[in-house]
């Protein structure tokens, strides 16, 4: 097994966990991992072989990747942290208790039971199952293993887009997205140009940033990263 058949394999099951993994403590890291784990199969690929300032390029995906996560943490540890509750009115205190009730029923619905990843393990299977056979039958990268890399992160970055529940997983669909859409272009130019690849990097911060800030006005209005709680009657 190739060096590089070793990084897609470790990049594909760390953006497949990305799906099922709800919890951001492990999400987040894992996020970050498959970034540097993307970043090791586009240098192992050789696309950076042929561009000047290879190192510098190198420097500013890990650096993005870092700083994306680090918003991300920074962000899911500022506001699900618990509230001083002799600070809060009757109001703040009744979404306080109405949100941890449903935590509560959540857990327990989920404690003991694995039929709620059969779901997101089958949406993964499925996404590699379409990614082997686009694959197949429409390459689209120089590098093959570029090309499943980006066609699966993309495929697994809507599944978790639509099966978002909070803020931060719905963030999490945007880099990948994004994480997909480098891919893709590091895989088809045919010469490499610092411009583009800055302008991806500022979008996968800015997405960071956006999602931060959104994720501030929810927890500021609803004390919850709960996208169902825009729903619910009051």
């Amino acid at each position: 097994m190739t060096v590089a058949s070793a990084l897609l394999i470790v990049f594909l099951l760390l953006v497949g966990l990305l799906v099922v993994i709800e919890e951001w403590r492990v999400s987040i890291p894992t996020l970050l991992a498959a970034e540097l784990c993307r970043i090791a199969l586009m240098y192992q690929a050789a696309l950076f072989a042929a561009t000047t300032g290879r190192a510098l390029l190198l420097a500013v995906e890990i650096v993005t990747a870092a700083s994306v996560a680090l918003i991300l943490f920074v962000t899911a540890l500022n506001f699900t942290r618990e509230y001083n509750t002799e600070q809060l009115d009757e109001f703040a205190l009744m979404e306080l208790r109405r949100s941890a009730r449903r935590s509560r029923q959540q857990r327990a619905q989920m404690t003991g039971r694995w039929s709620g990843y059969v779901v997101p393990i089958g949406a993964v299977l499925l996404a590699g199952i379409a990614t082997w056979l686009l694959g197949q039958a429409y390459p689209v990268a120089r590098d093959r293993s570029l090309d499943a890399a980006w066609t699966f992160s993309l495929l697994c970055g809507l599944l978790v887009l639509i099966t978002a529940n909070d803020a931060l997983k719905l963030g999490l669909g945007l880099l990948l997205a994004m994480s997909s859409a480098k891919l893709l272009y590091f895989g088809v130019a045919a010469r490499l140009n610092v411009l583009h690849i800055g302008l991806l990097e500022l979008l996968s911060l800015m997405f960071a940033l956006i999602v931060a800030y959104l994720s501030g006005l929810l927890y500021g209005r609803l004390h919850t990263l709960d996208l169902g709680s825009l729903f619910e009657r009051r």
